[in-house]
């Protein structure tokens, strides 16, 4: 294959490899921001205790569970303090939800 075969294919398929890596950069930015204010606001929910059922807080554990899981694969892969920070922040917010579990089953 020639360059201008390849060129030409890679018109035809209609995929731009910048656009889809500037897409990515914006996703894992957004991320960055998105996932602790998450978790700050679901311990705030939490500590205050604002609703009076098991059910929110079961439903906002699991959401937590697989993001302190990424982050912790995240930060075992590139060993940066915000994936830790962001996991650790998790990890409170289930045990805030926990302990409103416990709260609402022994009441």
């Amino acid at each position: 294959m020639d360059r201008e075969e390849i060129l030409r294919r890679s018109r035809e398929e209609g995929k731009d490899e910048w656009e889809e890596q500037v897409q990515e950069k914006i996703h894992a930015k957004e991320n960055r921001w998105a996932i602790p204010l998450m978790l700050i606001a679901v311990n705030l929910f939490a500590f205050f205790g604002f609703t009076e059922n098991w059910v929110p807080y079961a439903l906002l554990i699991a959401m937590v569970i697989p993001t302190v899981g990424y982050q912790i694969y995240g930060y075992w892969k590139v060993k940066k303090g915000g994936y830790i920070l962001t996991a650790t922040v998790g990890v409170v917010a289930i045990i805030f939800c926990s302990c409103q579990i416990y709260t609402w089953i022994t009441n």
